[in-house]
């Protein structure tokens, strides 16, 4: 075995010790050199997760490769376990790392770093100021623009930074970029950039594989010279400006593309881009204002998959009515998709104690309750949607918790379901929470609680428990 791959994988959920004669067999494979292991952080952010990772005694690590960091401590704690990496790639949000900073984790615990790709996301507090904004930006910046960065090493840095509500919001990578989705989201029409980097352009985005494309986003002069040869995932605001195929000028790899289409259907340039995607496979129209409904007697010869379940300005879905669904029928498009067949129904697993929703009803019922034919609150792309219950199934399981959260709510498998078990009334437990709440905000304990009951939570369910008035709330 040389390549060996761990989805969605809880080291919380495994016994220590017999955990750890696993990670020891996995870290004795002879011929092993490559492995993908998720964690999860809220879990696994924690000094026994060391036990899990390889010592730098039984293994040699030279390439890391970090995806969605949000833990400061796993991170460095990687790092201490694996100094002989020289070639390391991090994207990671929410930490607010300076260029000081990486300069000293880099010469403390990766003496031997020559290759360093870096991706992060996060905000800073905005001012009123404009000016303001943009020194506290320039002042963040100079931190990359030392003799460690620039002469040691060459490591240069874009930033992007744009404002939104009350924060400043900041992307920095490092050249040539080395992810697979662009920086910068379709939406970001006032965003700023800078870079260290005297000759940019230069450096290539072939890594991009992903990119969200509106004319507003390219009109930018910093993106004149861009170049992205190697899109498979294309979301495309229609019209497209004449920037659009010299900065795409190659959509041979294009495998799905998503087309928003305005109030004016510009046919001819969406035909002329199906034209050119010689190897698209899923077309999706996700969203238009048009009288006519998709897909406007287009044709394509790869095409074999089509998403039609589009949304109007309102954000209300599109209907098709009887005879438009037999022209669509009939339609070129049509003609050439696969029939795809897949499951509407999904499995959820929840304590019978557990506190859910109805939909026909705001207030909270115990699993237990729930009958064939009733209807629940699951999520949808961000509104509540009806489910029907088509099969009940009891099934004996131990260390079943939730998390405890400050909305007193949480979504499990997209279902809409309460923080509290054993009290039947959820608002009024959440009301009895409170002080528990308000206790924690004073002290600064602001992460979620996980499946260990603090004192305070142990007090409240006992005593209800032994008298039986969980029952009555």
């Amino acid at each position: 075995m040389t390549h060996l791959k761990f989805i969605n994988c809880r080291i919380s959920e495994l016994e220590k010790q017999p955990a750890q004669d696993i990670i020891d067999r996995i870290w004795s494979l002879p011929k092993l050199t490559y492995c993908y292991w998720d964690l999860n952080y809220e879990e696994d952010d924690r000094p026994s997760s060391r036990q899990f990772i390889p010592s730098p005694k039984n293994l040699s690590v030279e390439k890391l490769a970090l995806y969605e960091v949000c833990s400061q401590r796993v991170m460095i704690n990687l790092f201490q376990l694996l100094p002989n990496i020289n070639h390391l790639k991090v994207d990671m949000f929410s930490i607010k790392f300076t260029g000081h900073d990486w300069k000293q984790i880099i010469v403390k615990y990766l003496p031997q770093l020559k290759v360093f790709q870096l991706k992060m996301d996060f905000s800073f507090y905005r001012f009123i100021n404009d000016q303001d904004n943009e020194e506290q930006v320039e002042q963040y910046l100079a931190t990359y623009r030392t003799p460690f960065w620039i002469e040691h090493h060459q490591w240069f840095i874009r930033c992007h930074w744009r404002l939104w509500m009350a924060s400043l919001c900041i992307c920095i990578y490092t050249l040539p970029y080395k992810f697979d989705y662009f920086p910068v989201i379709s939406n970001a029409y006032d965003s700023k950039t800078i870079s260290t980097c005297p000759y940019e352009k230069y450096f290539s985005y072939d890594s991009v594989q992903q990119v969200s494309y509106s004319s507003s986003l390219f009109e930018d002069d910093t993106w004149s010279y861009i170049q992205l040869n190697n899109i498979r995932i294309l979301h495309l605001q229609l019209p497209i400006d004449h920037h659009f195929f010299s900065i795409v000028p190659n959509i041979e790899h294009l495998h799905l593309l998503v087309v928003d289409i305005p109030e004016r259907n510009d046919h001819l340039q969406l035909q002329a881009l199906l034209d050119r995607a010689l190897n698209l496979h899923f077309l999706v129209f996700n969203s238009w204002d048009t009288l006519e409904m998709p897909p406007y007697q287009l044709t394509s010869a790869s095409v074999r998959r089509l998403d039609l379940q589009g949304i109007n300005q309102s954000r209300h879905r599109h209907s098709y009515d009887l005879k438009q669904c037999m022209e669509l029928s009939h339609s070129s498009l049509a003609i050439h998709c696969r029939v795809h067949h897949q499951n509407s129904t999904y499995s959820i697993g929840i304590s019978l104690k557990y506190l859910i929703f109805k939909y026909e009803i705001s207030t909270s019922v115990f699993a237990s309750e729930i009958q064939l034919g009733d209807h629940l609150q699951l999520v949808n792309q961000d509104e509540i949607i009806p489910e029907k219950i088509i099969q009940i199934d009891e099934i004996i399981s131990q260390d079943f918790s939730a998390p405890l959260t400050p909305s007193s709510t949480n979504i499990v498998n997209n279902l809409v379901s309460s923080n509290y078990a054993e009290a039947r009334n959820h608002h009024l437990a959440h009301l009895v929470m409170q002080p528990h709440r308000l206790w924690r905000f004073i002290l600064g304990l602001k992460q979620i609680i996980q499946t260990d009951f603090d004192w305070y939570i142990s007090i409240l369910y006992y005593f209800p428990h032994k008298t039986r008035l969980l029952h009555i709330l």
